[in-house]
């Protein structure tokens, strides 16, 4: 577990028999969304990170996994009811930003007029998000922030950060002390009891306890966000003259498939994903968790 980065016929939930309870891992956004435009452009191609600052920007803007993947259905099957047959298909994820958006637009209605999309919530007790599991994922991008050369500025805040992450390792650890020795003499009780320590542990400071992972991840959103400030504060302007240059070069050939709003939203995580990429840095959301 890290902190990271020919058409298909029939709709998402026919094809992956989604149930009222069972959809893609909510968690696995980026991924999944990665793997359905593969399959749906049939052939294996490395997103740019355009496309992937294009789908933070459609996490940040709330479109669900479901509606994301409706519209690239959408837009590819636009693709193949077109009369020019000799062009090349699309290569970018920017081509169906238009569909998803429209597609998110018509999850939105359905689920105002009283019909809820089908999605899931993520359990811990679901394989791969155990609180060992998690704790070991952030403890690795808690060396990797401490490791990074950064501007003094964003040092600063990175140290914050940084004691934020050692206090709740601190607390999930000590909660999960007693559960484990109570398991290893066999107690009946052990799994309440552990489960009340980590609550009471993380309540006193404060600290999100792992059971609720959508309380979790907002914390962790939070320290990214904070850091992500911080660099975007500290960063020399030649580097991020340079970010956005890139940014433009890249947008040129897919401007006309994003609509206006879409744009600030797509530089920002592309500033942001090339920042942390200059700088080494570790996400914690668990967005970025794989």
């Amino acid at each position: 577990m890290e902190f990271g980065a020919g058409g298909v016929s029939g709709t998402p939930r026919q094809r992956r028999g989604w149930g009222p309870r069972q959809a893609m891992n909510y968690f696995n956004y980026f991924t999944e969304i990665e793997e359905h435009f593969q399959r749906a452009r049939g052939a294996q191609i490395y997103l740019s990170p355009l496309d992937w600052a294009l789908i933070e920007a459609w996490k940040e803007a709330g479109i669900p996994l479901e509606a994301a993947c409706e519209g690239i259905d959408q837009a590819f099957a636009k693709f193949a009811s077109g009369k020019r047959r000799d062009r090349a298909r699309p290569r970018s994820l920017a081509y169906c930003a238009s569909a998803v958006l429209q597609a998110a637009e018509a999850a939105r209605d359905a689920a105002e007029g009283g019909r809820t999309p089908a999605g899931a919530a993520v359990s811990p007790a679901e394989p791969g998000w155990e609180r060992q599991r998690i704790m070991a994922g952030l403890a690795r991008a808690r060396r990797s922030l401490a490791a990074a050369e950064l501007p003094p500025l964003a040092r600063a805040v990175a140290a914050e950060v940084e004691a934020a992450l050692d206090r709740l390792l601190t607390a999930w650890a000590a909660a999960d002390a007693p559960a484990v020795t109570d398991a290893a003499a066999g107690s009946a009780s052990a799994s309440g009891a552990g489960q009340g320590n980590v609550a009471t542990a993380a309540a006193a400071g404060d600290l999100p306890t792992g059971e609720d992972l959508a309380a979790l991840d907002r914390w962790l959103t939070a320290l990214d966000e904070r850091l992500l400030a911080a660099l975007q504060l500290a960063a020399p302007a030649e580097t991020l003259a340079a970010v956005r240059a890139g940014f433009e070069r890249e947008l040129a050939p897919h401007r006309r498939n994003l609509r206006t709003e879409q744009l600030a939203m797509v530089e920002k995580q592309f500033l942001h994903k090339r920042l942390l990429e200059h700088y080494r840095l570790p996400r914690f959301s668990l967005f970025y968790l794989s």
